[in-house]
């Protein structure tokens, strides 16, 4: 199961004026307005022992390389 993709799917309008569905490649501009939502999940995700606010992120996604 590591690796594998757990959801990949697209629901609703892109473009909601148009019509425009939805896709799975469909780009948002978030700015700011996703930090508190990222934010309020790492606190649920601590608060269920399931990392810690010290953890480096290429723990959970060994990709991302950090400068040592």
């Amino acid at each position: 199961m590591e690796g594998d993709v757990l959801c990949d799917k697209a629901m609703g309008y892109a473009d909601f004026a148009d019509k425009a569905p939805l896709t799975t490649e469909s780009c948002f501009q978030l700015a700011s307005v996703s930090k508190q939502f990222t934010a309020a999940a790492i606190m649920l995700l601590k608060q269920q022992g399931k990392l810690d606010f010290d953890d480096e992120v290429k723990k959970y996604i060994p990709q991302c390389l950090t400068p040592e």
